[in-house]
């Protein structure tokens, strides 16, 4: 159907050369409730919004949640996409690299061992070609985070 441009298949891929500010695995993976949503850690998705389920995703490492760097994640995409950043819900100010992105009026929350947090959705239209991110801590943010920023991709057609 129309929509499957959406999703993750066999065609044309979605990511390339992914580039990570650690020695942390990240991976790519569908976006669903019950999903780890780390790497290195047994956080699981416990509310999403249901126009993201599906939707191909990066499992980040919760290990880089203390990153500064300015450009830190990096990725080339295959095809024209919104970038989805679901950043730390409890940030007090954002990350410089985070204001050029969209508010969204959805959340995610996130579980780990019975303890819910939650996450503020921020969106991004790129062209084919390459992504980069900050850092979970890059200039200007403030606030405790508990949580690295997670990635969701949803193509634009």
């Amino acid at each position: 159907p129309r929509c499957a441009i959406r999703y993750l298949d066999n065609g044309t891929p979605w990511i390339g050369r992914l580039r990570v500010p650690s020695d942390q695995v990240y991976t790519l993976y569908n976006f669903r409730i019950g999903s780890k949503c780390y790497s290195d850690s047994a956080f699981t998705l416990k509310r999403i919004p249901v126009e993201l389920s599906g939707l191909p995703a990066l499992r980040t490492a919760q290990a880089d949640k203390r990153v500064p760097a300015t450009e830190s994640l990096q990725f080339d995409l295959g095809r024209p996409a919104r970038v989805i950043v679901a950043y730390d819900a409890t940030a007090a100010t954002l990350p410089n690299w985070l204001k050029a992105f969209t508010p969204q009026p959805q959340v995610i929350a996130a579980e780990q061992l019975g303890t819910e947090r939650f996450f503020r959705l921020f969106s991004k239209d790129f062209p084919v070609g390459r992504v980069t991110l900050g850092g979970n801590r890059a200039e200007n943010f403030s606030g405790e985070l508990f949580l690295n920023y997670l990635v969701i991709l949803q193509a634009t057609i």
